[in-house]
């Protein structure tokens, strides 16, 4: 068993481990367990903040630093729900606690569906400072409103149960709940094929843990145990968001950088001024850099080469001009099929690079979309018969020492793949 399934198997028995804790101290006293499980989502709601915030250089105009400052005011606003809980001897209010809940799970949906519904504004440079005041702020007057003035709502009056504020607000959770729900499915691709389902679960989470103490209505029974866990897995998924962008893709911040310094690249001759790429005198000299960056991020790394077929006939046949429509046929579908945190080079006239972080499943996933992709376009467009070849290689980043011997192996995939072909046209 290789040593990332192995660390998997040990997270999930620590997981399984802290559930199994929370379940069993319920049964001896409800005040400890609501304690811990609201202690341990509080911690990885500021834990949240805090990768979010000091990944900001690597993340610049992400989402999640919008979500990790708001969980660090949702986490001290569920702090003060614990100190308000009945039996804790904090406040003497006992209505303080049903208000602190309502106002950070308002602040909770509220942040997922501006997060979202805003992705692209949110791209673009944003002062995080303004956004950390705007939080300080909308939290010191809920604050103050309930402790000092005493005019926020009643949610639950002894007795009588939950107040038609509580309920119509609750509703209002849901509706800005399922609205989220649809502007992450609508932003997909923004969001992230790996982010999404985390958020997602997030959402179904919160949801059911929000029908749970509704239906339960505070008789501390069954539902009210499950939607202690739905709330704490809902922190959780949102944690799982942040360790991969926070910490896992620092990478991302170097490609940004090779972007963003395009123009100067282009006066030292790196750039290819047919499709806009970076070229093999680029590869060749940041190679050893990405290789670093892959060794610390990711536990595979791989490459595939690209090169499309018969390329020289193309152009005597039918023009350099048109011969150059292809290229940029071919660089866009790439650009479109592959994310961001993958590079992407011209090592020669008909050689393209991809350097993936992925397993060889994935990445031949991705050159096959690619390849179908092209001889489509390239015959429904310019009405031409073409193909694609393709060669990869993939291989544990940490046994690896260099980005040369994968090369080596993915040009000879590929030179198998090109020699197939030609013996297939012979016959």
């Amino acid at each position: 068993m290789d040593k990332e399934k192995l660390d998997g198997i040990r997270k999930d028995i620590f997981l399984i481990g802290i559930l199994a804790g929370l379940f069993v101290s319920s049964f001896f006293n409800y005040l400890l367990f609501h304690s811990l499980v609201g202690i341990y989502s509080i911690t990885i709601a500021f834990a949240v903040f805090m990768i979010a915030w000091n990944s900001r250089k690597y993340n610049e105009g992400s989402y999640i630093i919008f979500i990790g400052i708001a969980y660090l005011f949702i986490g001290f606003l569920d702090l003060m729900h614990l100190f308000a809980f009945k039996d804790f001897t904090v406040f003497t209010q006992k209505h303080f606690a049903g208000q602190f809940w309502v106002a950070a799970r308002g602040m909770e949906s509220l942040t997922l569906l501006i997060a979202f519904n805003f992705n692209k504004r949110l791209k673009k440079r944003i002062n995080y400072e303004m956004v950390f005041s705007i939080y300080f702020t909308v939290t010191l007057i809920i604050c103050t409103s309930i402790l000092n003035f005493n005019t926020f709502p009643l949610c639950c009056i002894e007795g009588a149960g939950y107040t038609p504020f509580k309920l119509w607000f609750e509703a209002v959770i849901v509706l800005m709940l399922l609205a989220a729900w649809f502007a992450i499915d609508k932003n997909r691709r923004e969001v992230g094929e790996k982010a999404y389902p985390f958020f997602v679960w997030a959402i179904v989470f919160t949801l059911l843990s929000e029908l749970s103490f509704l239906i339960d209505a505070g008789n501390q029974g069954l539902l009210n145990l499950a939607g202690q866990f739905m709330k704490l897995s809902s922190f959780y998924m949102i944690y799982k968001v942040a360790i991969d962008l926070g910490i896992r893709k620092p990478h991302d911040a170097f490609f940004r950088e090779l972007k963003q310094n395009e123009n100067s690249l282009k006066d030292v001759a790196l750039i290819d001024l047919e499709t806009g790429l970076f070229n093999n005198q680029a590869y060749q000299r940041i190679k050893g850099k990405l290789w670093i960056l892959f060794k610390k991020c990711r536990t595979t790394v791989g490459i595939a080469l690209l090169s499309i077929s018969d390329i020289e006939k193309l152009e005597l046949e039918y023009g350099k001009k048109k011969s150059l429509k292809i290229l940029d046929e071919l660089v866009e579908i790439i650009m479109d099929v592959i994310s961001e945190d993958h590079f992407f080079f011209r090592i020669d006239t008909n050689t393209f690079l991809i350097l993936f972080g992925e397993d060889e499943e994935r990445m031949k996933n991705y050159a096959e979309t690619i390849r179908l992709s092209f001889v489509s376009e390239v015959k429904s467009k310019y009405g031409i018969e073409s193909n694609l070849y393709y060669g990869i290689s993939e291989r544990d980043s940490l046994l690896t020492y260099n980005l040369d011997s994968l090369y080596e192996s993915a040009n000879e995939n590929l030179s198998r793949k090109k020699l197939r072909y030609v013996i297939q046209e012979m016959e």
